[in-house]
């Protein structure tokens, strides 16, 4: 039996092997989003990742990717341990999310999102290889 970490790990490796290897888009967000969330809080990171990817005007963007890839994260039947258990099916995330700001369920929701993040971050640096860049990473995490 698996654990409920064992699980999303696995099924956030599916996602990242399935990104081209230089998306440096996707690195780049996937490296700076358990920061973001934490400088910012994940209302905030989610609203960021989602206007670079629709900035881009293509969601097989690097950013827009990252932003589906993240909370289109879902387990059917498995034990729950990521985002999407607090978004319902087909709604957008980010209205989900704002309406889980006035109840305690929104720190719930951050720390699972923030475990989330680091898997990808994770499986970033390692399946596609991304090594953060030390004057841009940090400069650039700051979203106000």
């Amino acid at each position: 039996m698996e654990s409920a970490t064992q699980l999303l790990s696995k099924h956030v490796h599916t996602k990242v092997t399935l990104v081209k290897t230089h998306d440096d888009d996707y690195v780049r967000m996937a490296l700076q989003f358990p920061m973001l969330v934490r400088r910012n809080g994940l209302l905030q990171a989610l609203r960021y990742a989602k206007f670079q990817g629709e900035k881009k005007q293509d969601e097989t963007s690097g950013y827009g990717l990252f932003f589906k890839h993240f909370c289109d994260l879902q387990l059917s039947g498995e034990p729950v341990l990521m985002l999407a258990s607090f978004i319902p099916r087909g709604a957008d995330p980010i209205l989900a999310i704002e309406a889980l700001s006035l109840e305690p369920d929104y720190l719930r929701a951050t720390q699972i999102a923030l475990i989330q993040a680091e898997w990808f971050k994770r499986f970033a640096q390692s399946v596609l290889e991304a090594k953060p860049k030390a004057a841009s990473y940090t400069e650039s995490t700051n979203v106000s």
